[in-house]
Formats: C-alpha cells, sequence, structure tokens
C-alpha cells in the first residue's frame, strides 16, 4: 500500500550546518499529525524542507505519491498548506493570548 505522506532519508540544513540527519516518517492515511521536539531538534527545517522554503540536500518527501521534494514553495503549499503556528511561549502563560504567524518564514 502506498503511503499518504513519506519521507525517507531526509538531510537538510543551513550552508555548511546540516541540522536533519537521515529523517524518516510514514503517514499511512489522512488525518491529524503532530511534531514534537526541543528547541533546536529540527521541527522547523522539517517543516520548511516539506513546505518547499528549503531545499534538502538529501532523500526524498513523497505526498500522495508523487515526488515534491525541491519542487519549491509555491507549488509544494498548493498541495500542502502552511497552517499557522503558535508561539509556545504565548501559548503555556496563563491568560496570555497565543501569537500567531501567518509567514513561516518570520517567527510570531
Amino acid at each position: 500500500m502506498s503511503a499518504f505522506f513519506e519521507i525517507s532519508g531526509l538531510q537538510a540544513g543551513y550552508g555548511a550546518i546540516q541540522v536533519l540527519w537521515g529523517v524518516d516518517l510514514r503517514l499511512n492515511q489522512r488525518g491529524i499529525a503532530c511534531l514534537v521536539g526541543a528547541n533546536g531538534a529540527g521541527k522547523t527545517t522539517l517543516l520548511r524542507s516539506i513546505s518547499g522554503l528549503l531545499t534538502p540536500t538529501r532523500g526524498s518527501i513523497r505526498f500522495e505519491g508523487e515526488e515534491i521534494t525541491g519542487i519549491g514553495s509555491k507549488q509544494s503549499r498548493a498541495r500542502i498548506p502552511n497552517r499557522p503556528k503558535i508561539s509556545s511561549q504565548s501559548a503555556s502563560c496563563v491568560g496570555g493570548s497565543a501569537k500567531f504567524s501567518a509567514n513561516p518564514s518570520s517567527p510570531p
């Protein structure tokens, strides 16, 4: 059975700094998935790679059976929309309001 969304051996980074080292992920069906990790673990780098804002150095990203690795953010966003990012600092404050960013390249 073909996966709905699959990442295989993904490597990415910024210049000489490699952030992702062989990431593998498979979602067999549509649904909600959560990406959790410590600060600096590579969550944003992974999402930028998926959305086409960052071109991976190795590996592949497949969506509904189609290779989307490095196709560019405009084409990728047409298939996989970016959702607003909730700032963990704002969201964790009692009574504080969450900050949202519509632009994934700028922090909330």
